[in-house]
């Protein structure tokens, strides 16, 4: 059995092996990434993305629940837009406290564990040169380098991926029915 040490970190909530992850409830992060009061998000992320290989923002709701939070949905979302591609940190809308832990562990899992039966291709996930929601694109299961590339030529961001139909996505050579449900289906519902 690993041993668990529960201590203060210097930077994030969690930390497992390389793994590293700020969790923000909505109202913690308006605060934090677009208030004028509290801790400052971006500087948070920064030192998170220097300080261990792979950092995570997961949020404790949905991104209807940040759009609530903000007041103003625009704001909200391109708040959190911007936190992704300015820090290179990928921002995960989690629904609920269940769900975030779950992902975390998951996190924390893929770098410890030995892996799994069905490892990634070598250059499944585009390098960090890449802009930020391609690589976000070739962690979808079933998605590789050349897949992201086709999915991030009409949807440069997460937020146009977002706003894309099943049948818009379907569309793109390689993408059928199938594929293209299980990438609109990592949409929040609203």
């Amino acid at each position: 059995m690993e041993s668990v040490a529960v201590r203060r970190l210097d930077v994030g909530d969690v930390a497992v092996g390389e793994v590293g992850t700020e969790r923000k409830t909505p109202c913690d992060f308006v605060r934090s990434a677009m208030g004028r009061r509290g801790s400052d998000l971006r500087d948070q992320l920064r030192r998170l993305a220097a300080a261990f290989d792979c950092p995570s923002l997961l949020v404790e709701g949905t991104v209807a629940d940040l759009d609530r939070a903000a007041g103003d949905p625009a704001a909200a979302r391109g708040a959190l837009a911007s936190l992704v591609a300015r820090t290179g940190v990928p921002a995960i809308p989690c629904g609920d406290r269940e769900a975030l832990v779950d992902i975390a562990v998951r996190l924390g899992r893929e770098h410890v564990e030995s892996p799994g039966a069905r490892p990634a291709a070598p250059g499944a996930v585009p390098t960090r040169s890449e802009p930020t929601a391609k690589r976000t694109y070739g962690y979808i299961e079933g998605i590789g380098p050349t897949l992201a590339a086709r999915l991030h030529e009409p949807y440069p961001t997460v937020e146009d991926l977002f706003a894309a139909s099943v049948g818009d996505i379907a569309r793109l050579e390689g993408f059928g029915e199938g594929r293209a449900r299980a990438v609109n289906g990592l949409r929040s519902p609203e």
